[in-house]
C-alpha cells in the first residue's frame, strides 16, 4: 500500500507503488481509504514491471464512503490477476477518470507476463474518463468499464498480431468505436482488439470513419464479430519510397473513403509490383468537400519491376485525375 487512511474524512492522494520483482501474497494498492473513512482515493499510482501478485492490483481504492478517482496502473511485466484503475466497496460511489497503461511505449511486454481481467473501475454504471492505453502488443483475460481505448504506435508495435488479444472465456463489451483513439503514425491495416467469444459495442454502429487534414481512419467490427479492425491511409502530402517490397499494388497516397489524393509522391527503387500509384482515390464515405479527384501526384520508377505505373487515379463517378506525373 502506497498510502493509507482510516480517518473519517481524510483522502489518500498522490501515492506511488512500484513492483520490480518478488511475490506479493496479498493485494497491491496505490492508495486506500479503509472502511472507517469516507474520503476519496485520488491520483495514486501503481507500476508493475516484474514479480507476481497473488491478489488484485488497485490504483486507488476505498472501503468506506469515498470515491476512487484519477488513479493509474501501469503494467510492463509480471504475473497478475485482476487489475483495477479504481475500486470502491460502495456500489453507489464513483470510480471514474482512472487509467490503465499496458506497456511503456518503447518496449514489448516482459517475457512470461500474465494479466487477468482489467477494469477501469468496478462501477459499471459510470465509466466516464476511464482510459485503457495499449502501448504494445499484449494479451489479457478481458477488459471492462473503460470509456476510451487508446492505441499508441511505436517501434514495439507490429500488425502481425492483434494489439490487444483477450483470451478469457467470455466476450468483451466496449463503449463505442468513436471512443477508440489512435495515437501517432498508424497507417496500414491492424487488428486492434480480438476476442474469440465475441465483441459487443454498446453505442453507435459497427463501423466508424474519420477524415482528418491529411489522413483517414476506418474502424469496424469484422464479420465474425470477434475482431475490431483498423485501416489508416494518408491521402495528402505523402512521400513514400519502395526499395524491396514485392506485392500487388503500392501507393504514394491513398484514400478508400473517396478523399481527393493530392500532392503525393511514390518512388520505386526495387521489388516487383503489379501496379504503382502516385495517388489513388477509391470508395465513398468521406464528409470532406474535396473528394473524388486525384491531382498533383507523382510516381517515379528508378528500379525494380512494375507492370503499370500511374501518377494519379480515381474510381469516383465524375472524379478527375489532373496534373499528375510519371517519371
Amino acid at each position: 500500500v502506497g498510502g493509507y487512511s482510516d480517518k473519517t474524512t481524510g483522502e489518500v492522494k498522490g501515492n506511488k507503488v512500484t513492483l520490480n520483482g518478488g511475490k506479493v501474497l496479498g493485494e497491491i494498492t496505490g492508495g486506500i481509504v479503509d472502511a472507517h473513512g469516507s474520503g476519496d482515493a485520488i491520483e495514486n499510482e501503481v507500476t508493475v514491471n516484474s514479480g507476481e501478485v497473488a491478489g488484485a492490483v488497485y490504483g486507488g481504492a476505498t472501503s468506506g464512503g469515498g470515491k476512487a478517482l484519477k488513479n493509474t496502473v501501469t503494467i510492463t511485466g509480471g504475473k497478475l490477476h485482476d487489475v483495477y484503475g479504481g475500486f470502491t466497496d460502495a456500489a453507489a460511489n464513483k470510480t471514474t477518470g482512472n487509467t490503465v497503461n499496458l506497456g511503456d511505449g518503447e518496449h514489448a511486454m516482459a517475457a512470461g507476463y500474465q494479466i487477468g481481467k482489467i477494469f477501469g473501475g468496478n462501477d459499471d454504471a459510470d465509466v466516464t474518463g476511464n482510459t485503457l492505453n495499449v502501448k504494445t502488443n499484449v494479451e489479457a483475460e478481458n477488459i471492462a468499464n473503460f470509456e476510451t481505448l487508446r492505441f499508441h504506435k511505436n517501434a514495439s508495435v507490429t500488425n502481425a498480431n492483434p494489439l490487444l488479444s483477450l483470451t478469457g472465456s467470455v466476450g468483451t463489451t466496449i463503449k463505442s468505436l468513436q471512443k477508440i483513439e489512435m495515437v501517432d503514425d498508424f497507417l496500414g491495416k491492424y487488428t486492434l482488439l480480438q476476442n474469440s467469444h465475441g465483441i459487443t459495442i454498446s453505442e453507435g454502429g459497427n463501423r466508424h470513419a474519420v477524415t482528418k487534414e491529411k489522413t483517414e481512419h476506418i474502424l469496424q467490427k469484422d464479420g465474425s464479430g470477434h475482431k475490431i479492425l483498423y485501416e489508416g491511409y494518408q491521402f495528402k502530402d505523402a512521400q513514400k519510397k519502395e526499395t524491396a517490397t514485392t506485392g500487388d499494388q503500392i501507393f504514394g497516397g491513398r484514400s478508400i473513403l473517396g478523399n481527393t489524393t493530392r500532392h503525393n509522391t511514390l518512388t520505386v527503387e526495387g521489388g516487383t509490383h503489379t501496379h504503382a500509384y502516385g495517388g489513388k482515390t477509391e470508395g465513398t464515405g468521406t464528409t470532406a468537400s474535396d473528394k473524388g479527384d486525384s491531382r498533383g501526384n507523382t510516381a517515379t520508377l528508378k528500379g525494380g519491376t512494375v507492370n503499370r505505373l500511374t501518377g494519379g487515379h480515381t474510381d469516383a463517378n465524375g472524379g478527375k485525375a489532373t496534373a499528375n506525373n510519371v517519371f
